[in-house]
């Protein structure tokens, strides 16, 4: 007397439930009409014909019920779409669409002779006549039902059945691939970015006529393997399909280092790429440096804060042009004043500029700004007209012997040093190939040194016209700056 009996998801011919006599019923999402089906049902007929039972397409049972997506496999009908619409999902088997050709082949890739076995997956009423056309050339090249043929030359091979006598009829273009390689390769555009990253992938691989994409998001309700479904084939081996589009977008929404794989051709071969796509956390740009104050020639190193950062272009004298492209760049200030620093990144995501940043100051014994300490640092010709000459001479002298060999660093307006030169000849033995006179020559002692510059940077570039500064390095320290004057 206090059984119950709930009855789900169902359609109920005659209004009529038969339930164990006492059973309390509870109908839940019922429908008590006809099903009005096509056809007349016969509990004898052989299983292999009841796809040809369907709804009319005036049928309450089409489109009728809740999502019970989690409770049964999802199902397409004959004309491509998903039974699951909105919060509801179709009861029958299929809504009505008429005759309805279809097939499936297997193998769809391999090397020459490939044979091949076609199958009719037509309905939608009585199919009693099958016309295949295995190479688009528009002749009939079968009439059986599930024939088998054999592709005796490479090539992308367009398939056409068209059923009892031009009923009905469906084209697969570049169904069948003969290939003596079949390779699997892809790339991406963008490979990096912020989240949400939406991320279009490219398929450039040969011989596939099917696509399985793995963009290395794990499933969240397990970490089993899940079974997918491609071109009407079960598969197990791929680990989780999030595509099965030759060329699809995928959305990253969340930031991480994603390895991407793609299967083709339902598990035949298969391409992974770790870490391809790399998504960041929203931008933020930031950095310090170190010193922020000091006195020319100041060298500041400076360090990049940034979030999510993957380019960066910096201003180091608020000028407008970029000085640098380097993370964690060092730059030279070679006169004092108070700089303004500016770091870009990411190409304008986010900017961040500090107002008088670096102070860079002037020695109280340098009313020109350059520190001089007795060394005579000079280079001659000064102005350098280079369409004259392509050398000039650059010279100092010490207190004492260095230790090593001396360094000369040249710097352009902006402060990025340019050229290393080290000298590795005393300075007689240049002014002699410089062509200097015997009475100069007497004049150089030991204690001197120089080094010719060709007017070139360390890439071999010849440098333009404008104002140069050069430093002279002895056993580590800087012993003196000046400037040269370079013209066209």
């Amino acid at each position: 007397g206090n059984n119950t009996t709930n009855v789900n998801n169902s359609l109920i011919f005659n209004n009529k439930i038969l339930v164990n006599t006492g059973s309390q019923i509870i109908p839940n999402n019922v429908i008590f009409s006809d099903p009005n089906f096509m056809g007349q049902f016969d509990d004898n007929i052989d299983e292999s014909m009841w796809e040809y039972y369907y709804l009319h397409d005036s049928s309450p049972a089409i489109d009728a019920g809740i999502d019970v997506s989690d409770m049964m496999p999802l199902g397409i009908d004959l004309a491509g779409n998903y039974r699951i619409s909105g919060n509801s999902i179709d009861m029958g088997a299929f809504e009505f669409q008429g005759l309805t050709a279809r097939f499936s082949a297997e193998p769809r890739t391999g090397t020459a002779p490939l044979e091949v076995q076609f199958t009719d997956l037509s309905s939608g009423g009585n199919v009693f006549a099958w016309a295949w056309d295995f190479n688009s050339d528009g002749n009939v090249d079968s009439s059986e039902q599930h024939p088998v043929f054999i592709y005796e030359e490479n090539g992308n091979y367009t398939v056409t059945l068209t059923i009892n006598n031009g009923e009905a009829s469906i084209t697969m273009p570049n169904f069948i691939i003969v290939s003596d390689i079949v390779n699997v390769d892809f790339t991406a555009d963008p490979l990096i970015g912020t989240a949400p990253l939406a991320v279009q992938f490219i398929d450039l691989s040969i011989g596939a006529v099917s696509w399985a994409w793995d963009f290395g998001i794990t499933p969240a309700s397990s970490s089993q393997t899940p079974t997918k479904r491609i071109n009407n084939n079960r598969i197990s081996h791929v680990k989780n399909i999030d595509s099965t589009e030759q060329n699809p977008v995928f959305i990253f929404e969340e930031e991480g280092e994603y390895t991407i794989t793609l299967t083709i051709n339902d598990g035949e071969s298969s391409n992974t790429k770790p870490d391809f796509i790399i998504v960041t956390q929203a931008a933020k740009a930031d950095f310090k440096a170190e010193p922020t104050t000091g006195t020319a020639p100041l060298e500041v190193q400076f360090t990049c804060l940034s979030t999510g950062a993957f380019a960066w272009k910096w201003d180091f004298n608020n000028d407008g042009t970029v000085d640098s492209t380097e993370q964690n760049p060092i730059f030279t200030y070679l006169t004092s004043g108070i700089y303004t620093v500016t770091l870009i990144i990411n190409n304008g995501e986010d900017t961040i500029t500090k107002q008088d940043f670096i102070d860079s100051t002037v020695s109280e014994d340098d009313e020109t700004v350059l520190p001089f300490t007795g060394v005579n640092l000079q280079s001659y010709p000064n102005p350098v007209n280079i369409s004259r000459s392509s050398n000039t001479l650059i010279s100092f002298n010490t207190q004492t012997k260095a230790a090593s060999e001396p360094v000369i660093e040249i710097y352009n307006i902006r402060g990025q040093k340019i050229r290393t030169l080290r000298t590795g000849m005393s300075f007689y033995d240049l002014a002699v190939l410089a062509g200097l006179a015997q009475e100069n020559l007497d004049l150089i002692n030991s204690r001197n040194y120089s080094v010719i510059w060709d007017m070139r940077d360390d890439n071999k570039g010849l440098v333009g016209s404008g104002i140069y500064f050069y430093r002279a390095i002895v056993d580590g320290e800087i012993v003196g700056t000046n400037r040269m004057v370079v013209i066209k």
